[in-house]
């Protein structure tokens, strides 16, 4: 995982990149949404697949708050990742900027652009000034259509958790 920046002032939303390499040497299905960032940012909820753990100034948790509608939302293009990912292979997080507009764009835009290759990482509160840390977490808890809430907490067969990544927010 890797942040564009380090120092954000407040209103700002952080821009992370997400790479992930298959290190074994057994295929396995891994599902197209596990790297799409409008998913991503919501997975934290189910804590499921790869999700966002992000820690305030104050030592808690800062939760996703999301308040909006899913259609707010510009989706990043259909890639046709394939379900298989092959040892070796690596895979990283789609471009994407955040959109507040109604069916992703006003009439006379074409909506905001990514910054290179990083995504924008909305509603996660960050109004207090102060020193955060954020990282990625990969639990494959599967199907989880299956599951009660309670067993979606829990760790999955396989948990792959980056380094924390430090950022500061000022006024």
């Amino acid at each position: 995982m890797r942040l564009l920046e380090t120092r954000l002032h407040l209103g700002e939303n952080p821009w992370y990149q997400l790479t992930l390499t298959h290190i074994g040497d057994v295929p396995f299905w891994v599902t197209p949404f596990v790297l799409d960032p409008t998913q991503v940012r919501h997975n934290g909820k189910g804590k499921k697949f790869v999700y966002f753990e992000l820690i305030g100034p104050d030592g808690e948790s800062v939760d996703f708050a999301f308040l909006g509608r899913e259609t707010v939302f510009d989706d990043p293009p259909d890639t046709e990742i394939p379900g298989i990912f092959q040892p070796g292979e690596t895979r990283a997080t789609l471009p994407w900027a955040y959109n507040p507009y109604d069916w992703g764009h006003k009439p006379e835009s074409p909506g905001p652009a990514p910054r290179g290759q990083y995504s924008e990482l909305p509603f996660y509160d960050l109004s207090k000034p102060g020193k955060y840390k954020i990282r990625a977490v990969y639990d494959r808890v599967f199907p989880d259509d299956r599951k009660t809430p309670k067993q979606l907490r829990r760790e999955g067969d396989v948990r792959v958790v980056t380094p924390w990544i430090r950022f500061s927010v000022t006024r």
